[in-house]
């Protein structure tokens, strides 16, 4: 969960990727730039760096934290600086 917006979660999936919501779980959405790593860890971490600061969100309620690391299984370490657009 984004520190700077409830409303704002990721899921690290063992097979199947990164997924995304900003609606509190309503709607996900596949982080495609992020693969699905291998068993058994899969996309294994996701730690939001406040030092980074905010981004407005999309949903009508607060920002997101623009510095977010992903680490993935076989995979390497993933770094976002615009709140996860890139």
């Amino acid at each position: 969960m984004d520190p700077a917006n409830s409303s704002v979660v990721y899921f690290a999936s063992i097979q199947d990727g990164l997924w995304a919501t900003e609606d509190a779980g309503e709607t996900w959405a596949k982080i495609g730039a992020v693969p699905s790593g291998k068993p058994p860890h899969g996309v294994t971490t996701v730690v939001f760096d406040p030092r980074g600061g905010t981004l407005a969100a999309s949903n009508k309620g607060g920002a997101k934290t623009k510095s977010i690391f992903v680490t993935v299984e076989e995979g390497g370490i993933f770094k976002t600086d615009d709140a996860g657009s890139t």
